[in-house]
């Protein structure tokens, strides 16, 4: 039992570490905001509800995108973040945690897509107002389409490694 979890916490401390490097060196910023960017990070925050999955993979790909955010300097977005990133893998989760399948992997990763652009709509929205959310949806929904499209690349990858030696049920707690 301990090495189950030692080997999700090292798991968790990794998907961490990768959803920091994914978001703040692969990010170009957004033109006409104050700190948005687009990332490819995200394709963490989504691998991170199978590997390790279950609440270490959701705090590992918030923990991982708030760090890069506060590194970045974008501060503000932050509690957005954290938050944002967490449902999104919670997401995800939810439809991998039975059977951890392609086409779950890509409906979980499609809704958490939704929740990212929504999310931060919302936040821009009461921060900053219309036209700022307004510009930033479609840099959104290009991150969505390609952390989505590479995750799921990805995902056929990652399922086919000996994750029993992880988790027995695709990052899920009991």
């Amino acid at each position: 039992m301990m090495n189950v979890k030692l080997r999700k916490l090292t798991m968790a401390a990794l998907m961490a570490a990768l959803a920091f490097v994914g978001t703040f060196f692969v990010h170009i910023p957004v033109p006409g905001t104050q700190a948005a960017y687009f990332n490819v990070g995200d394709i963490i925050v989504y691998l991170s509800a199978v590997l390790p999955g279950g609440w270490y993979g959701i705090a590992a790909s918030a923990i991982g995108s708030v760090i890069a955010d506060l590194a970045y300097g974008a501060a503000i977005y932050a509690p957005a973040t954290f938050i944002i990133k967490a449902v999104m893998t919670l997401a995800v989760w939810l439809f991998v945690s039975k059977k951890a399948s392609i086409g779950r992997f890509s409906i979980g990763s499609i809704i958490g897509g939704c929740i990212m652009v929504v999310g931060y709509f919302a936040y821009e929205l009461a921060l900053f107002g219309w036209a700022y959310a307004a510009a930033a949806i479609p840099f959104n929904l290009l991150q969505f389409a390609c952390g989505v499209a590479l995750a799921i690349v990805l995902f056929l990858v990652v399922r086919k490694l000996p994750l029993d030696k992880i988790s027995s049920d695709a990052g899920g707690e009991k």
